[in-house]
């Protein structure tokens, strides 16, 4: 337990309750006042979590497509840092597919030259930040949203083994409670609720993260509100609508606990895709409660996040930015470069095959 005269912040505690698919229970931020009434009474999506061994299995490659949100590449490679640190034997793979302003409509105009890439054989979906952002009603969007989500999944699935459907994550408006923010994010409860929908239809799996951010999101406003001088205040997104780094390590956090993952899997690989400073700033925040880990164990996971990188942005440039360029490397010399750098970030995962990486 760290000292108060250690601590930058500690927000909420999400005690998620394993597999039992319960709403977490919250504990109050350490330095705000405690009134029984923290946490604003809204329903979960997700029934319970989807099992992990469905959802990821040996030899995967795993496909993320989606918008801005997606397109940042974070939330994506702090949770393959997590399953890569999870499963090393796994050999799995993780592709970005974000795009920025992508629509569910957009983006099966576009999506089949990245299947043929990747080749996947799990595509998770995360769209309707922009869906919601259409200019239309609440309900005209959220129809529109159901029919192109469910064109683009019918688009997607021939080519996979599974299918994931992540919800978008609400505004962060600073409101303190539910009634308040019911406006800002009244158009991506909609389309929340019909990406279930469509994920139950056609019998695919559902991630709820809007809910949980939501919450986080509101608890933080009532923390800084209330905060003293000792304890100063934490912004989890930018401008309210895209997630800060951390934000995107606890947004990866929630998604994690809805596809099954527990605090006992992932407590020994002493997951850290952040800064021991940063991640000690949003422990209390996680979707799964974690341990401390050692500062060894941390300094790994970080190397594995980190290694990420240059893969990420080698991808991008071969379909991305290759198809725009007139000149420059061939697709076949891109791809190499792709697989060359995809080798640094097994050789770093392989070490968690050791022992040595335990808190």
């Amino acid at each position: 337990m760290l000292r108060p005269d250690l601590v930058i912040i500690i927000v909420t505690s999400l005690l998620w309750l394993g597999a039992c698919g319960s709403a977490p229970r919250v504990t109050p931020p350490a330095c705000s006042p405690t009134d029984g009434s923290l946490t604003p009474d809204i329903p979960f999506l997700q029934d319970q979590p989807l099992t992990l061994e469905e959802v990821i299995q040996r030899g995967d490659r795993v496909l993320f497509v989606g918008d801005e949100l997606t397109q940042q590449m974070l939330y994506t490679r702090a949770l393959a840092c997590a399953l890569m640190g999870m499963l090393p034997d796994y050999n799995l793979q993780f592709f970005n597919g974000g795009k920025d302003g992508a629509t569910a409509s957009s983006t099966s105009m576009w999506v089949e030259d990245l299947l043929q890439l990747a080749q996947p054989t799990v595509a998770f979906i995360c769209l309707g930040l922009n869906d919601a952002a259409s200019g239309a009603t609440d309900v005209t969007s959220a129809n529109n949203y159901r029919r192109d989500l469910g064109a683009l999944i019918d688009k997607i699935k021939p080519h996979v083994r599974k299918v994931i459907v992540i919800s978008a994550p609400p505004i962060d408006a600073g409101h303190l409670d539910l009634e308040s923010d019911k406006a800002a994010n009244a158009g991506l409860w909609a389309m929340a609720e019909a990406a279930k929908s469509v994920a139950i239809d056609r019998g695919d799996g559902f991630v709820d993260v809007f809910v949980p951010m939501r919450r986080i999101y509101m608890l933080i406003a009532r923390h800084n509100a209330a905060a003293t001088p000792r304890c100063q205040s934490l912004r989890l997104t930018i401008n309210g609508r895209l997630p800060t780094q951390p934000g995107h390590v606890v947004l990866a956090s929630v998604m994690l606990y809805g596809m099954g993952v527990t605090s006992k899997q992932l407590d020994p690989v002493g997951w850290s895709p952040l800064p021991p400073d940063q991640m000690r700033q949003i422990r209390g925040a996680l979707g799964l409660q974690l341990s401390a880990p050692s500062l060894a164990a941390a300094q790994h996971s970080r190397n594995l996040y980190e290694s990420m990188t240059l893969f990420d942005q080698q991808f991008f440039n071969l379909w991305r930015l290759a198809p725009l360029s007139h000149s420059g490397p061939s697709r076949q010399a891109l791809m190499a470069k792709c697989e060359a750098a995809w080798t640094a970030v097994r050789r770093q995962a392989a070490r968690y095959r050791h022992p040595l990486h335990s808190p």
